[in-house]
């Protein structure tokens, strides 16, 4: 159940209402849609702070973006769409904070460009142990005119980690979770256990390589002397996916300036992320929870779908609640390798999936 509540106070009577949230987008989204008599107005205007819970859990903690208004001689329609907090570190500049001086953590980097932009009440949450920080020499600044976000995104690359929401609007550093959900998808003939509605799998290695090579001499400071600009334009690293054949080959420098096991670790993580945008299974499943827990993303689930022919674990990269006067509520959910958005996926790991995914469903790859 969706339950929509703007100035504090919980509306109802919307048509439908659509609620998005993914790994790889710090701000949740939302879109509800409602019908008045032409003669009425409705009570909510752009940058009205909405929170949005989904089965009880609030998901989302924002501001409507955008109101439209359309009519007819019978119908009177209103659609309002929104995101959470993290809206403005995506949409604004960096601010005042143009230079952070290291060595400082990458929490305390977060720390200070919400602040320059005026978001002193966003948490920063890390859920990464043992995350490095930024040393003397590394490249901690950032240009005028940079989005806030792009900002701290590149160097969250470079620490191998992603930049999420917590659906409080609170920004949450993290990497691929170990945390599984007790519910399995299952999509059996004649079985009282199916709850999949839908779904859909989808091979794609146009944007993979067999190897990713990443130079740490971009941005190399002017203050260093010839012996240590030699050592750190020498620095470099490589990732290898065999699966991909041997004339595609990706080359690119690091957001910062960087040791050759830093540039062996951005490398490995271009290439599993690029793998995990690859080989995705798209499944509808009823309602928004199962068994108390809520579908969200960063979860493991175990799915077991004989038309798609996959039997494995997978990773919840993404999820869309829907809810509809008419139809109910329904989840939509976008699935990844489990080990997508980490440093240990090796070729060994990597082989091990294909299997457990099914031959036919990665026949292609």
């Amino acid at each position: 159940m969706i339950t929509i509540k703007v100035n504090g106070v919980e509306l109802s009577g919307f048509e439908s209402s659509s609620v998005s949230s993914s790994m790889e987008t710090a701000s949740s989204s939302f879109t509800f849609n409602a019908t008045a008599q032409p003669d009425s107005s409705y009570p909510i205007k752009a940058g009205d702070s909405v929170t949005v819970d989904i089965d009880g859990t609030t998901r989302v903690t924002g501001f409507v973006d955008k109101v439209v208004v359309s009519y007819d001689s019978g119908s009177h329609t209103i659609s309002i769409s929104g995101r959470d907090k993290l809206a403005d570190l995506i949409d604004s500049t960096v601010g005042d904070t143009k230079q952070i001086v290291a060595p400082i953590s990458f929490t305390s980097v977060c720390r200070l460009i919400l602040d320059g932009i005026g978001l002193t009440d966003v948490k920063v949450i890390n859920n990464i142990t043992g995350i490095e920080d930024f040393k003397e020499g590394e490249l901690v600044s950032a240009s005028v005119g940079e989005k806030a976000f792009q900002f701290l995104e590149k160097f969250a690359r470079v620490r191998q980690a992603l930049l999420t929401t917590d659906g409080l609007g609170n920004l949450v550093i993290e990497r691929g979770s170990s945390k599984k959900l007790k519910t399995q998808l299952i999509n059996i003939p004649n079985n009282q256990l199916s709850n999949i509605s839908q779904g859909s799998s989808t091979v794609d290695i146009s944007n993979r390589y067999n190897k990713y090579s990443c130079a740490g001499d971009q941005n190399i400071s002017s203050g260093l002397s010839e012996e240590a600009f030699a050592d750190v334009s020498a620095q470099g690293g490589d990732a290898v996916d065999s699966d991909i054949r041997t004339s595609r080959v990706l080359e690119f420098n690091s957001e910062e300036n960087a040791t050759s096991e830093t540039c062996a670790n951005r490398a490995a993580w271009e290439a599993n992320v690029r793998r995990a945008r690859s080989i995705t299974a798209s499944i509808t499943v009823p309602g928004n929870s199962a068994n108390n827990e809520l579908w969200i993303p960063n979860r493991l689930v175990d799915i077991n779908d004989v038309f798609l022919n996959i039997n494995a674990q997978m990773l919840i990269k993404s999820v869309t609640y829907s809810s509809t006067l008419s139809g109910g509520s329904t989840t939509k959910l976008e699935l990844i390798s489990p080990d997508a958005y980490s440093l240990e996926a090796s070729q060994s790991s990597l082989s091990k999936k294909r299997n457990d995914l099914s031959d036919e469903f990665l026949a292609s790859v």
